[in-house]
């Protein structure tokens, strides 16, 4: 403790909400990081209907400040690290430069776990996420009804969220599936296929934890 949060503290407290909280989550000494602001999705105006953000910019740390920060939060004693960019994985051209540091440099020696949207994932990701140490994603699913994805300005497709939690099934990458319930154009109907699909999900990759959300309008 220099003066700032004491970690240890902060370790033992989150130790305690593990107890009462049902996860796959395996970790004692998780550190947190923020390297990438901005949703691509948020672009020209557009985004979901229950984004709060205000800014339609991408901004990023170079692959470099990224690999530094990793390690300095390994030196501090992580033995996790929790990246919460709101999509982590949409830039390849900057995933492949952080995965040619690893070669170079490296590994700093302990998994990420990231958020990512579905529509990003192809081989070539999973095969980038894989060598980076990425042991668990952060999935914005929503819902299981197309017709409510694209009245809320997410239009994924079933088959593509299907498909991406096949390849992260494929190569042992755990899933944190992320779901919100009464959305626009929500009945007891599309609520039924959010949890199809939940279930669908669940056959094809691990689970780490799922979330389920209410929508608050404000």
């Amino acid at each position: 403790n220099t003066g700032g949060i004491d970690i240890e503290n902060y370790w033992s407290k989150f130790e305690e909400v593990l107890r009462d909280v049902r996860t796959n989550h395996n970790h004692k000494k998780p550190l947190s990081s923020f390297t990438k602001k901005g949703c691509p999705m948020r672009q020209q105006d557009k985004g979901c209907s229950f984004c709060s953000r205000t800014d339609t910019k991408l901004r990023s740390k170079s692959p470099e400040q990224v690999y530094q920060e990793f390690r300095y939060l390994v030196e501090l004693g992580a033995d996790r690290i929790e990246e919460f960019s709101d999509s982590w994985l949409y830039d390849k051209k900057w995933l492949r430069e952080f995965a040619k540091l690893i070669d170079a440099k490296g590994h700093w020696g302990v998994p990420v776990r990231v958020y990512a949207d579905t529509r990003h994932f192809n081989p070539e990701v999973i095969e980038l996420a894989k060598k980076i140490g990425i042991d668990s994603v952060i999935l914005g699913v929503e819902s299981g009804n197309e017709e409510v994805l694209r009245q809320n300005g997410k239009p994924n497709s079933l088959r593509q969220i299907l498909y991406c939690t096949e390849l992260l099934g494929k190569v042992g990458i755990n899933a944190s599936p992320s779901y919100v319930l009464g959305l626009i154009g929500e009945t007891e109907k599309t609520v039924e296929d959010t949890f199809r699909l939940a279930n669908r999900i669940t056959d094809n990759c691990d689970i780490e934890m799922s979330y389920f959300s209410i929508m608050t309008p404000f």
